[in-house]
């Protein structure tokens, strides 16, 4: 696979990588790269999805932020920085997703807005293999619980090759990264 950038982490970013937790925080001061290392982490989870019986590494993704603008001047121009449209993907406005397609991955990358409590109803019916909170401190508990709740359902077992060794459907990992500056006190978090 052609190499599309060069990423030097940051030591606590090498950190955060190492871990195979299904949820993960990255806290940092303003420009430490927290939110650059949650989308290059995103990124290596779709290269290590195992193939599907299609012969492609499939996964879903949901990034998230409070609004809609906050996603477009932000996290979304972060993701087209590293993942050029035309050159990683496609990015289809209509949809608010990019379509990751690098060798043989084939990803879908959801960009959602979600405020309040009452945006969870987006998330209905969602069949995710992962997310990405940015700035997590602004962000419901209610939400963080609800994004949760829909990883792990994409790519289907029936899509996922029989491992020999056990018969059943090869497993990869799915899970939630979130970065966010230092919290108030008094913050959930």
């Amino acid at each position: 696979m052609e190499t599309l950038v060069n990423y030097e982490p940051p030591p606590t970013a090498e950190r955060f990588f190492r871990s195979n937790a299904k949820v993960r925080l990255l806290m940092g001061p303003v420009g430490s790269g927290k939110s650059t290392a949650c989308l290059v982490e995103l990124f290596r989870r779709c290269a290590e999805m195992p193939h599907g019986k299609d012969g492609f590494r499939r996964s879903r993704w949901v990034i998230t932020r409070n609004t809609l603008p906050q996603l477009r001047t932000t996290t979304l121009k972060s993701w087209l920085q590293w993942f050029p449209d035309g050159v990683a993907g496609s990015w289809k406005e209509s949809e608010k997703t990019f379509f990751l397609h690098v060798g043989d991955i084939r990803a879908e990358i959801l960009f959602l807005p979600l405020d309040s409590p009452e945006d969870t109803r987006r998330l209905l019916s969602l069949e995710l293999t992962g997310a990405f909170i940015n700035e997590t401190r602004e962000v419901a508990p209610e939400i963080i619980q609800a994004i949760i709740s829909r990883l792990g359902r994409f790519p289907s077992r029936a899509m996922m090759p029989t491992d020999p060794k056990t018969g059943r459907a090869k497993d990869y990992w799915y899970g939630l990264v979130m970065d966010t500056n230092p919290p108030s006190k008094d913050s959930f978090l």
